[in-house]
């Protein structure tokens, strides 16, 4: 998005200038015809005088929080220090949320503060190798960056402060019906607590905080010749504690001046225990009831959905392609009598 606005603003006749959060993205330099856009909008190079806003943000500015779809819920809220106000996802209290709902939240807090937002009670989203179904929590003072993302039936156990006083708050449902979430949020003096964790873009398993000193320049010493590695790092964290469609990754370094080949990083599939059964599954139990009112109004195709759902979460279950057997996710009766056999002659 950082080059889209670069380009836009050559095309409107502007310099593109990063502002922090609610401030003025052009300067006043700019061509008067320019759109002055807020929370890191940019001028739409087809029409200067419109903004394109990050996602989550609206108005003809970027100055509020984007219009929801298919539910009522999102807006914009300010925070009073230390006291808590609550958000939940469409349905979250009923029948959950449904497929082609959005919901967008702009979240400030006052001047020298920032905002504290924390999930709590049940959590549950479609759960995939990557987030389909998902929250997001926009913690960076850039608002154009990706937040965290979180799906799946894990709830994440911390706390989240962005950088700044402004918090955007995403739900997205593309493609499934599920309990949702509810999250908390306050006003705080507390450090912002931007971490790389396994939900950023995929089921979350937990967080850590990563520092890496700075090289200084000119410091910096190559070996002779090309394509020479170095050691590869650590194993990160698993995406998933189980199913078996975790990925987990590591990294290595060009130790000569010139790496051709792209091996700086790998990944692997990871954790294929069988996931236990839902703590959940009372709630979806639940749910089911509504394909037997008459009045419910549920659809055959949520029905099925729900009973699939269901069978799911009554007994150990894996990602697609792999089914549970003895405990563990397998595609096939032969690799489980393959990893038995590898097993015993470990043994």
């Amino acid at each position: 998005m950082a080059v889209n606005k670069a380009y836009c603003a050559d095309k409107c006749g502007g310099i593109p200038q990063l502002q922090s959060v609610g401030a003025s993205s052009d300067s006043d330099q700019h061509s008067s015809s320019q759109a002055h856009c807020l929370n890191d909008g940019y001028s739409n190079p087809s029409r200067c005088s419109e903004c394109i806003c990050p996602s989550g943000y609206g108005g003809s500015k970027c100055e509020r929080a984007q219009k929801s779809r298919n539910a009522i819920c999102g807006g914009d809220l300010s925070l009073e220090l230390d006291t808590w106000e609550q958000l939940e996802s469409p349905g979250y209290s009923k029948d959950g949320y449904e497929v082609g709902q959005q919901c967008n939240w702009v979240v400030r807090s006052p001047q020298g503060t920032r905002v504290m937002a924390e999930f709590i009670n049940d959590f549950s989203m479609f759960c995939g190798n990557i987030c389909l179904d998902y929250v997001e929590l926009k913690l960076a003072t850039d608002q154009r960056l990706t937040g965290a993302r979180f799906c799946c039936d894990q709830r994440f156990a911390g706390q989240l402060i962005s950088e700044h006083n402004q918090m955007a708050i995403l739900f997205r449902a593309q493609l499934s019906q599920d309990i949702g979430f509810q999250i908390r949020v306050r006003a705080t003096r507390l450090p912002a607590s931007i971490q790389r964790m396994g939900g950023l873009n995929g089921p979350n398993t937990g967080n850590r905080t990563t520092e890496e000193a700075p090289t200084p320049l000119g410091l910096k010493t190559f070996l002779p010749g090309k394509d020479i590695w170095g050691e590869w790092g650590p194993w990160s964290d698993c995406s998933r504690p189980c199913g078996g469609c975790g990925i987990r990754s590591r990294t290595r370094t060009c130790l000569s001046e010139v790496c051709l080949s792209d091996k700086s990083y790998e990944s692997s599939a990871c954790n294929f225990l069988a996931c236990p059964i839902r703590p959940n599954c009372h709630k979806i139990l639940f749910l089911s009831r509504l394909c037997h009112q008459s009045d419910a109004g549920a659809t055959s195709q949520n029905c099925s959905q729900m009973a699939q759902q269901l069978a799911q979460c009554t007994q150990p279950s894996c990602c697609p392609p792999f089914y549970a057997l003895n405990g563990k996710c397998v595609q096939t009766q032969f690799e489980e009598g393959q990893k038995e056999t590898e097993m015993s002659n470990r043994n």
